[in-house]
């Protein structure tokens, strides 16, 4: 289970700071699944414990998309709200200007 782990920790480093090498690993690791032999960076691990990974990898992909658009739902209604303060802070400035 370590090795799994360690694995799937290495991709997700691979992934932030080289995309392409990344993309390679992920290749390599399906490769190694789909012609049953091992995968060179983790040699321990089985086919079964590859396409845990590859699912691992899947499925943080969503969560990260998800967070992504809850980010950015967030984003609008703060800016929306944010235009309707500075509307009514342009308002009352301008009564008090006007004398009003």
């Amino acid at each position: 289970m370590h090795k799994l782990q360690a694995t799937n920790l290495f991709l997700m480093a691979l992934r932030q700071y080289e995309p392409e090498a990344y993309l390679e690993e992920v290749s390599e690791i399906f490769n190694c699944i789909m012609e049953n032999n091992a995968y060179d960076n983790a040699p321990d691990l089985n086919q079964r414990e590859l396409i845990i990974i590859l699912e691992s990898i899947e499925s943080n992909s969503q969560s990260e998309e998800n967070k992504l658009k809850k980010l950015s739902r967030l984003a609008s209604k703060k800016i929306s709200i944010a235009e309707d303060v500075e509307s009514a802070l342009r308002s009352r400035i301008r009564r008090i200007l006007l004398g009003s």
